[in-house]
C-alpha cells in the first residue's frame, strides 16, 4: 500500500511538473524570453508550445511502448514543428535494441528513407513483385532486408541523441513529390516478433505513467531549447535576405562546414526580413535528376500552413523559365507569378531549399526588391497567374493533403 501511495504521489508530481513547464515557457514568451515578437509571432509561439506538448505526450505516453510499437505521424500538416518538408510524411516508432521487429509496407512508387537517426539511408532493400516489402530490425544479422539495432538502446527510457526524441526510434520519411498522383497512399506496420515479446501490454499503473510523464516533460523542454539553439546557429551562418550554400542537416554543437558534401540530401537556407512594400526574389539553377524544393518557415521553425496556402514549391510544381532557371517571389501579397511563396502575413522567417539525389547542388540567390517593381526583375515571357488559376492550384493542393493525412 505504501508503494502504491508513493507511486500516486510521483504521478501527481510529474503531472504538475509537466504543466509547470508549459506555464513557465508560455509566461516567458509574454515577458520577452525569446525576444521581441509581433502579435502574430506571439500567437504562433503559444500554439507552438501546445504542439510540442501534444507531440511529447503522444511520443512518450501513447506511442512509447517498444514492446507494442506502432508508427505514428510526426511533423505533419497540423503539428508542424521541426521544419518538416511539405512533400514528406514522417513516421516514428519506439524500439528497444534487445528485441526483433518486422516492418511491413508498401510505398506505391514513392521514395522512402529509413533510419534510426539523421535520415541515414538503409541498404538497398529487395521489394516483392507486388511492390510490398518486409524489413527485419534486430541486433543480430537477419536474412533478407535488415537494419541493425544497438542492443543497448531503449526508446522508452530517457531522451537521447543529438535530435531530441529520435534516439531509440525508427524514423521513416516518405516523399510525395507528385501531388497530382491518385495512386494509393503508402502504409507501414511494425511488430515485435522475437520469442520474448509479451502477448499483451500490462494495465496502466501510476508508477508507469509517472515515468512516461517525466520523459514527456523532458522531451518538451529539450525540443523547445533545441530548435532555438538550431536557429541561433543558422543566424550566425548567414545574414538576413542571403541564402547560404547547401549543407547536411545542421545540428547544434556539430556545425558543418559550408560547401560541398557527399550526403544524398543537403539543405540551403536563409532568413527573410522584409518591409511591407518589399519582396524577396529567389533565383537558382535547377538539377534535372532527383528531387528538390523551396519552402518557408516561421520564427519557431515551423512550416507555414501549406494546405491552403502556397508556402512551398517542389520540382514538379515549379515553373522554370526559358533560360532554365527557377525564379520565385517571397511576399505577403500575391505577386501574380506562378512561383509565389506566401509568407502568410509574416515579415520575417526562414526559407529552406533542399537537393536530394541531384547531380548539381547550386547555391540559390536572393535579392530584395520593391514589390511593385517585381515584373522588372522577371523575364519578359514569365507568365502571370490570374486569381481563378491560383484558387484552382490551392484546391488541388488541399485535395492531395487531405488524402495524404486523412488517416
Amino acid at each position: 500500500m505504501a508503494d502504491d501511495q508513493a507511486a500516486r504521489q510521483a504521478l501527481i508530481a510529474e503531472w504538475t511538473g509537466f504543466c509547470e513547464r508549459l506555464r513557465k515557457e508560455g509566461q516567458g514568451l509574454l515577458e520577452g524570453s525569446r525576444g521581441e515578437l509581433t502579435s502574430q509571432e506571439l500567437a504562433e509561439g503559444i500554439r507552438h508550445l501546445g504542439r510540442l506538448a501534444v507531440h511529447s505526450l503522444h511520443s512518450r505516453v501513447e506511442f512509447g511502448d517498444p514492446d507494442f510499437p506502432r508508427f505514428h505521424r510526426v511533423c505533419d500538416d497540423r503539428n508542424r514543428w521541426g521544419a518538416p518538408h511539405a512533400d514528406n510524411t514522417y513516421l516514428l516508432a519506439t524500439l528497444r535494441g534487445d528485441a526483433t521487429y518486422l516492418v511491413r509496407g508498401h510505398t506505391y512508387g514513392r521514395l522512402a528513407v529509413f533510419g534510426r537517426l539523421l535520415w541515414n539511408n538503409a541498404p538497398d532493400f529487395r521489394v516483392e513483385p507486388d511492390g510490398s516489402f518486409k524489413i527485419t530490425l534486430s541486433a543480430d544479422k537477419a536474412v533478407g532486408n535488415w537494419i541493425q539495432l544497438d542492443r543497448a538502446m531503449r526508446g522508452d527510457a530517457g531522451i537521447s541523441g543529438p535530435f531530441p526524441g529520435l534516439g531509440g526510434h525508427l524514423m521513416i520519411k516518405i516523399y510525395h513529390d507528385d501531388w497530382a498522383s491518385e495512386a494509393p497512399m503508402p502504409w507501414m506496420t511494425i511488430d515485435r516478433i522475437d520469442a520474448e515479446a509479451p502477448a499483451m501490454p500490462p494495465p496502466l499503473s501510476p508508477g508507469r505513467l509517472a515515468g512516461q510523464m517525466k520523459d514527456a516533460g523532458e522531451l518538451f523542454t529539450q525540443t523547445w531549447d533545441f530548435y532555438e539553439e538550431h536557429q541561433n546557429l543558422m543566424h550566425g551562418m548567414v545574414a538576413p535576405n542571403v541564402l547560404a550554400p547547401p549543407v547536411p542537416a545542421i545540428i547544434p554543437k556539430l556545425k558543418p562546414e559550408l560547401g560541398g558534401t557527399v550526403a544524398p540530401l543537403v539543405y540551403g537556407f536563409g532568413y527573410f526580413q522584409l518591409a511591407e512594400h518589399e519582396a524577396l526574389l529567389i533565383e537558382s539553377e535547377v538539377p534535372s535528376a532527383g528531387q528538390w524544393a523551396f519552402q518557408l518557415y516561421d520564427r519557431w521553425y515551423e512550416s507555414l500552413e501549406f494546405q491552403n496556402r502556397q508556402t512551398n514549391i517542389n520540382k514538379r510544381q515549379a515553373y522554370i523559365d526559358a533560360d532554365g532557371k527557377f525564379r520565385a517571389i517571397i511576399s505577403r501579397e500575391d505577386p501574380g507569378a506562378p512561383n509565389w511563396l506566401d509568407t502568410n502575413g509574416l515579415q520575417r522567417g526562414w526559407v529552406l531549399y533542399r537537393w536530394l539525389h541531384t547531380e548539381i547542388r547550386p547555391t540559390a540567390k536572393a535579392t530584395v526588391i520593391a514589390f511593385k517593381d517585381r515584373w522588372r526583375h522577371l523575364p519578359s515571357d514569365h507568365p502571370q497567374i490570374q486569381a481563378q488559376a491560383r484558387r484552382q492550384a490551392l484546391a488541388e493542393r488541399d485535395h492531395h493533403l487531405a488524402r495524404r493525412f486523412q488517416q
